[in-house]
């Protein structure tokens, strides 16, 4: 199993106890930002490779998901119908 597996794998066990997330957008870095623990105060961010970046918490809990290039790896579209908030100057 390689990490890519692992990361999938993670996200998708803490999908199933999430009860809320944030979903933002900021246009002028096309940065997509996925918040799962909002009263996470102290993260260190770790390197998942091809321009995602995991936010953990000091006791190991996954706080967010920063993907770096979204509209080039991701259809933001297709993020409906979830609602995001943009954030940034407009592109």
């Amino acid at each position: 199993m390689d990490g890519e597996d692992v990361i999938i794998v993670t996200v998708v066990r803490l999908l199933r106890k999430l009860e809320s997330m944030n979903v933002s957008y900021d246009s002028q870095f096309d940065l997509l930002y996925l918040q799962f623990d909002d009263a996470a105060t102290s993260v260190r961010n770790e390197d998942a490779g091809d321009g995602v970046v995991l936010d953990i918490t000091p006791d190991g809990r996954l706080a967010g998901i920063e993907i770096l290039d979204a509209s080039r790896v991701m259809d933001l579209g297709r993020l409906f119908p979830i609602e995001y908030e943009r954030s940034g100057s407009p592109a």
